[in-house]
């Protein structure tokens, strides 16, 4: 029997719309508001929550528990770390920041109320090393060039005191031609239309992510998959 090996999809540095600046506010707000509703339908925040059960499996009722979200967008992962956390009784603090001023401009009245937010980049994070519990982040990597994703990485561990999460894209046709599928039948926003199949061009495959937490001194990693198109990167801190 003949076996067809599907070609190997070559990752893109085209750059995303989203990365570009001096977007209308309004087409801004309702890309995002795609994004969380990928993440709320399609698994992506319950894959983050899953992620910090593992990584901090002695978490009990009244413990402290802080958390950077770092390239955060719209917030809702984090804001749904903050829910979470409150029904668990943790005493939790969760902190938000992104690089666009464009995006923190659009985080809703209501995020602010439940959230520390700030605007930094992520290759210079403005905090001490072991700020924060735990550092984590979503749909960022694949944004990022091999070098930026190395710093981002490293940063991340540096203000962690047990763990990262990352939460990203895995670079495959399955999920090139689902987010492309999706973007033309749930979405009119050009934003999305446009960075939904580049985002997953631009993904890092598995292999990739482990090779860029190495370079950036994360040491071993662990992976778990939702849906067959998404990935969390799990990294223990080891002091």
């Amino acid at each position: 029997m003949i076996k067809l090996v599907s070609p190997r999809m070559i990752r893109s540095e085209k750059l995303e719309m989203l990365d570009g600046e001096g977007h209308d506010p309004v087409l801004l707000a309702a890309n995002l508001a795609d994004m969380q509703r990928v993440n709320k339908w399609l698994g992506g925040t319950g894959l983050t929550i899953r992620a910090l059960r593992m990584l901090l499996p002695d978490l009990q009722p009244g413990d402290e528990l802080t958390v950077i979200d770092v390239g955060a967008g719209a917030a809702d992962i984090p804001s749904a770390i903050a829910t979470w956390a409150q029904r668990r009784e943790y005493r939790a603090a969760v902190t938000a920041v992104d690089l666009s001023l464009g995006v923190i401009d659009v985080l809703s009245d209501e995020l602010h109320t439940t959230l520390n937010v700030a605007l930094a980049d992520a290759r210079r994070l403005p905090f001490a090393k072991r700020s924060f519990d735990v550092a984590i982040c979503s749909l960022l990597l694949h944004h990022l060039n091999p070098r930026d994703a190395v710093i981002t990485l490293a940063e991340m561990g540096r203000v962690a005191k047990h763990g990262i999460v990352v939460n990203d894209l895995m670079r495959t046709w399955f999920g090139y031609f689902s987010a492309w599928a999706l973007s033309r039948t749930l979405t009119t926003n050009p934003l999305t239309r446009h960075d939904a199949p580049l985002s997953v061009q631009r993904a890092y495959t598995i292999e990739e992510m482990a090779e860029l937490a190495d370079e950036a001194g994360l040491g071993a990693v662990t992976f778990i998959k939702s849906l067959g198109y998404r990935t969390a990167m799990i990294a223990e801190i080891r002091s």
